[in-house]
């Protein structure tokens, strides 16, 4: 109480305490969330604290809107937020970020395991591929030289028939020369 026959209220000093018994003015400074010599005016918005030199969180709701005295948010926060002042990431936020990475991970992990299968499956197909080539080619080769010993055989395969005494002889196969038979009669020439 202050002023003539101490008829008025002091303000809000800090602690509670008295203020000054002529002008009213507090003597130890303000509490939280007022300002100004008497300690009446409530800070302004956006501002709280002991002579309102602390700014409102950027995360309320209504941007730094918060109560003077003590910074808590008076329409609560944005999303991501939480606690009385907005300071805190949320929870909720957290684990939709950690539910994010972890998706990602999981997506990565599998096409890391996509291209390798992929590229294992491509090799073991070349591979298959130049043996198969690669046989296909010794087989040809090994076809080529079994027909080329053939045909040579095939001029020595030559069988004469000793049973019937006769002499002509058998083919079995095709014969580079061929002897004919001449006629013991040369009177019987066609002219």
């Amino acid at each position: 109480m202050f002023g003539k026959g101490c008829a008025r209220r002091c303000g809000h000093c800090r602690n509670d305490t008295h203020c000054h018994h002529v002008n009213g003015s507090c003597l130890n400074g303000c509490e939280a969330g007022y300002k100004g010599n008497h300690c009446i005016d409530v800070c302004e918005s956006g501002y709280y604290g002991l002579n309102c030199n602390q700014e409102c969180s950027m995360f309320c709701k209504n941007s730094r809107d918060c109560h003077p005295m003590s910074g808590y948010c008076k329409e609560g926060c944005k999303n991501g937020w939480q606690g009385l002042d907005c300071l805190e990431v949320s929870t909720l936020a957290m684990n939709e970020k950690n539910w994010k990475s972890a998706f990602s991970g999981i997506l990565s992990a599998f096409c890391i395991s996509l291209i390798f299968n992929t590229i294992t499956i491509a090799y073991f197909i070349v591979k298959r591929i130049r043996n198969s080539t690669a046989k296909a080619k010794q087989l040809m080769m090994l076809q080529s030289d079994i027909s080329e010993k053939g045909r040579k055989n095939d001029v020595l395969n030559v069988y004469t028939n000793e049973t019937t005494a006769s002499n002509y002889q058998e083919l079995r196969e095709f014969k580079t020369t061929v002897t004919y038979d001449t006629p013991k009669d040369k009177k019987t020439v066609i002219e």
